[in-house]
């Protein structure tokens, strides 16, 4: 099971959204500011966050890279939501894949219990 490639074009949105905050940010706001800055700190993490998800969708820990890409597209709302949808979709397969290894396993063991360890 792949990335889902709505998470990916919602990431690659989300960057856009970053750059355009921040070129936005250095017209309206003095270098030094301090505003400026912590709130183009927060947007990049943010985003970083989003990435961090996506490599780990990728390496097989499908919920826990889900999770982050939600967590860092939360930012970037309405632009966000397309990573959001995606990675519930990310979620959704996984937790399909967990049900039909437990029917799966139900179905060979007869649906008993095993004895306990």
């Amino acid at each position: 099971m792949a990335i889902r490639p709505q998470a990916q074009i919602g990431v690659a949105l989300n960057f856009l959204g970053v750059l355009a905050i921040t070129a936005r940010l250095s017209e309206d706001f003095a270098p030094s500011s301090s505003f400026a800055a912590g709130l183009t700190a927060a947007i990049w993490l943010s985003w970083g966050i989003s990435v961090l998800g996506l490599i780990l969708g990728g390496s097989g820990k499908k919920k826990l890279g889900a999770i982050l890409v939600i967590a860092g597209s939360i930012l970037f709302v309405p632009m966000g939501l397309v990573a959001v949808f995606g990675a519930k979709k990310m979620l959704n397969a996984e937790e399909k894949c967990d049900i039909d290894a437990r029917r799966q396993f139900a179905s060979t063991n007869d649906g008993t219990p095993l004895p306990p360890a």
